[in-house]
């Protein structure tokens, strides 16, 4: 899992620290025992240490491997899915799938009986928040990958 830059700045270290370690707690409950478990089980299975590329291959593995326990974990119906639209999907649609059906990101998870999440805000307002910030940078990351791959016209 890639380092998280949080967008404000603190007063100190201190609170920075306290901060930092407050949220990992809240990230290790959103993830779940299950789900932390079998990332490192993974690691261990194919010798691996972990690294964007062994992040990449287990999410490689959650949604194609068949036999994998990590498979089972995030839902034999959810992988289907995303496998179905990785064929035919749009940056959108894989976007939004990759979030709700892998991802599952705390913002909007994380609500009390109100439908509100506990930065107070509405169920589906934080919802299409989170999910439209996925799909500007899905989105910038085509356009990257599509001018890395102009085919250009031989002399």
């Amino acid at each position: 899992m890639p380092p998280y830059e949080w967008p404000e700045r603190f007063n100190t270290q201190y609170d920075c620290l306290m901060f930092g370690y407050e949220e990992s707690i809240r990230k290790m409950e959103e993830l779940g025992r299950t789900d932390v478990n079998q990332y490192n089980m993974f690691l261990d299975r194919n010798k691996r240490q972990d690294s964007m590329e062994a992040q990449l291959d287990y999410f490689y593995e959650t949604i194609y491997d068949l036999k994998s326990p990590a498979l089972e974990s995030n839902g034999f119906g959810n992988a289907e899915d995303l496998r179905e639209l990785f064929e035919e999907g749009t940056v959108e649609q894989i976007t939004e799938a990759i979030t709700s059906k892998w991802e599952r990101p705390r913002d909007y998870l994380d609500r009390n009986k109100e439908g509100k999440n506990k930065k107070g805000l509405e169920y589906k307002e934080a919802w299409l928040k989170n999910l439209n910030d996925r799909i500007f940078s899905a989105n910038e990351l085509q356009d990257v990958m599509d001018n890395m791959f102009i085919d250009y016209p031989e002399d």
